[in-house]
């Protein structure tokens, strides 16, 4: 391997890691180490966790660090579990433990970083007392506290002090952040170790607490190979706060993880992407929004405030959960941002659905040809018999073009009532105005009201071909409000007061929804729900599947033993004895004839309420059928 090698630094540095079965395939992956601090992002089942054993292994393995006498410390997200004995009754009921919080042992005091717990670094503090100066004085100032090592028959003990008033006590009754923090921060100033590998360091840090430990391991992170003082800082998180995300070069310290069959990706210092102007100006102005996006698999696009809220409104108002698709929302600054909004995130291996006013397609083809050159919007176009998406748009363009120039005065009975025209922007031209009130004409009229028109035939059928181009983008990802705005959507109440801003009038919108169903609010809003629905494409959750499966196992084996005599406590206990618990979520009763067995099956879990239920079936009913039909 490279890293036998004696070189004059490590950084950068690509790690080769070894395929495992349970992850990525099995197939062998590297993680580029470009700076000081690289950092593991994505959604919880990722493989980041694994990878950052992967990581640790390959660094010991490869001892350019190690060679030099540097440790590669590892921190588990469970590090200050050996104290929870103590603090909580983790093994047995009441069983918190009594006794002053003692852990490690003395044995342990000369391999104390192969411990990857708060054990290994109390055991270091305690024979270091430079090091345990270092941190205590971060204590004092942080929380008034200093801390006292002691050895007892149990082990190593930690006690605190309160400098304010002098209060003692054992690390029992103190806050799990401070212990947390502890193991961090020894780690981090211990200048023994020449690689600091930690699994979700946020665990238990309020978000200041979070950045200065960022700050932190931001100062003291750089190649140990250059520099002794420094050491390579590699975080696995799901916090916003940690993410060092001030500039676009900031981005080549993040590997992206989306799940366990694709392999993590990570841009190059050197990408010039990173270097794109306008990229650049986006990575300057984004929001904790857009940094938590980061830990989401898709990224739902919306063009501002209003649209967020109403997006969000709708999400749990027809039971539809985003976040539970690991789907986020961003709202970006105005049309013009979604091309270098989707390509920020695609860049971090993140899926990109966008829903964007009908004036981001009239008044530009920049969404289309961003749309155009993904694999999605290549097979969304062949699907229609179109080379790409954008030869089908420029074609539309220069058609639609030619019919608002030559036969305005003839759809403008329809298009002179849209808001597009009636509140048109004096600082826009007209043209563009005419052909935004032409487009949401066509998309809100049907055939019959466009074929009254002079004309109407062509009408018609600029509006199939406007309707299969916007069908093919929405395919592709890329959904358009053919309603106009977002607040064409709105109900008319909401829309006769004038006098409230956008993110007002939205709010006021979610709250008259109240007495509106699910069936109303998917009629209205179309495409919003569609793009949602595309976004995060959940699977019903289906109890009633289950439950069927359940109560089928249940019924047939009971009807295989029951006499028409047999009491209700005895058939409950005959199913639990055959089915086990599963058979408790429901009860049944006896109604038999003497010639006839019979069962009146009743609901017994509070936790499935059925309007079908209680119900009465035979042994010689279908009980496929009869169960399907009480749980559909």
């Amino acid at each position: 391997m490279a890293d036998e090698q004696t070189t004059t630094q490590f950084l950068p540095h690509a790690l080769s890691l070894p395929g495992t079965p349970s992850l990525f395939g099995g197939k062998p992956f590297s993680v580029e180490l470009s700076s000081g601090v690289t950092l593991l992002v994505g959604p919880n089942g990722a493989g980041k966790t694994q990878t950052l054993r992967a990581i640790v292994n390959a660094l010991q393995g490869g001892q350019r660090i190690t060679k030099g006498g540097k440790i590669v410390r590892f921190l588990s997200s469970g590090r200050a579990s050996p104290f929870e004995v103590y603090r909580a009754a983790i093994n047995t009921p009441q069983g918190i433990s009594s006794g002053p919080a003692s852990v490690g042992h003395q044995t342990h005091r000369e391999r104390w970083w192969e411990i990857e717990s708060a054990t290994g670094d109390l055991l270091a503090l305690e024979h270091r007392a430079d090091l345990r100066l270092k941190v205590e004085a971060r204590l004092q100032t942080l929380y008034d506290r200093s801390l006292k090592l002691t050895w007892g028959q149990s082990g190593l003990r930690l006690e605190f002090r309160s400098l304010s008033d002098g209060a003692s006590y054992y690390a029992n009754a103190e806050a799990s952040g401070l212990l947390h923090l502890i193991s961090l921060l020894s780690s981090l100033y211990n200048d023994e170790v020449g690689a600091l590998v930690i699994d979700e360091p946020e665990i238990s840090l309020h978000p200041q607490l979070q950045a200065f430990f960022l700050q932190e391991a931001e100062r003291l992170a750089g190649d140990p190979l250059i520099d002794t003082t420094k050491k390579l800082v590699i975080l696995a998180t799901h916090s916003s706060h940690l993410l060092p995300v001030r500039n676009s070069g900031d981005l080549s310290k993040l590997v992206f993880f989306s799940d366990r069959l694709n392999c993590p990706t990570k841009l190059s210092a050197t990408s010039p992407e990173l270097r794109d102007r306008r990229l650049v100006g986006l990575v300057k102005r984004m929001s904790e929004t857009h940094r938590t996006a980061f830990f989401a698999r898709t990224i739902l696009l919306v063009e501002g405030p209003s649209d967020e809220m109403v997006i969000s409104g709708l999400s749990t108002s027809i039971g539809h959960s985003l976040l539970g698709g690991n789907t986020q929302v961003v709202p970006v600054s105005g049309k013009g941002a979604f091309p270098d909004a989707m390509k920020l995130f695609m860049l971090a291996s993140k899926r990109v659905v966008i829903l964007g006013d009908l004036d981001s397609w009239v008044d530009g083809n920049a969404l289309v040809a961003a749309f155009s050159a993904t694999r999605s919007g290549l097979e969304a176009a062949n699907e229609i018999g179109a080379s790409s998406l954008l030869t089908l748009d420029n074609a539309l363009r220069t058609e639609l073009a030619k019919a608002s120039d030559a036969s305005w005065s003839n759809i403008v009975p329809l298009a002179g009532s849209q808001t597009y025209w009636t509140a048109r922007d004096e600082k826009q031209s007209e043209e563009q105005s005419k052909r935004r009130a032409i487009c949401v004409t066509l998309l809100t009229h049907d055939a019959p009201a466009l074929s009254a028109l002079e004309n109407g035939a062509h009408w018609v059928a600029i509006k199939k071909r406007l309707e299969a181009l916007f069908d093919a983008l929405e395919r592709a990802g890329c959904f358009i409000l053919r309603r106009g705005t977002i607040e064409e959507y709105f109900l008319k109440t909401t829309v006769q007061e004038n006098s409230l801003g956008k993110p007002d009038a939205a709010a006021r919108e979610i709250e008259g929804w109240q007495g509106q169903t699910k069936e109303d609010l998917e009629a209205r809003y179309v495409e919003p729900i569609r793009a949602m629905r595309h976004a995060a494409p959940l699977p019903k959750i289906d109890e009633n599947y289950l439950l069927r499966e359940k109560l089928g196992a249940i019924l047939g084996a009971v009807f295989q033993s029951m006499r028409t005599d047999m009491t209700d406590a005895e058939i409950n206990a005959r199913a639990l004895s055959t089915l086990g618990p599963d058979a408790a979520i429901f009860k049944l009763e006896n109604i038999s004839e003497p010639s006839r067995k019979r069962l009146r099956v009743s609901m017994a879990s509070m936790l499935f309420p059925r309007p079908t239920f209680p119900f009465d079936l035979s042994e010689h009913d279908n009980l496929t059928a009869v169960i399907g039909t009480k749980l559909v």
